[in-house]
């Protein structure tokens, strides 16, 4: 298996998130991921990491929404993102009911390979 690391999303990747978004987007929309993972453009990058790092810190939250972490499985090796996961920090009683701690993504192209376990 490729080099893998996790990374808090940051600015620093947004190239490679483009090319994630870009490849996993009819996927993402398909099963409703898009409230956890933002399917952004070149457009609307920043302010989309924006949004994601203030998710982290709980600032500016939705009503309803509670602080979660969305952390990134990225491939060093070939320098991209795998994957991605939102990491709850807490529940509400509708997130204990449906959604819970934790959602995870591995892009198409990746899946069947093993990456879903090490998230």
């Amino acid at each position: 298996m490729d080099k893998l690391k996790f990374i808090l999303s940051n600015d620093d990747y947004k190239v490679q998130y483009l090319d994630f978004i870009e490849e996993c987007r009819e996927d993402i929309e398909k099963n409703r991921f898009e409230s956890c993972f933002p399917l952004s453009t070149k457009d609307t990058i920043d302010s989309d990491m924006t949004t994601l790092m203030n998710r982290h810190k709980g600032i500016n939250l939705l009503d309803g929404w509670v602080p979660d972490s969305v952390l990134w499985m990225f491939d060093e090796f070939n320098n991209q993102i795998i994957g991605s996961v939102s990491i709850r920090h807490r529940l509400t009683d509708n997130l204990k009911f449906r959604g819970g701690h934790i959602a995870y993504y591995i892009k198409p192209s990746q899946r069947n390979k093993g990456y879903g376990s090490k998230l």
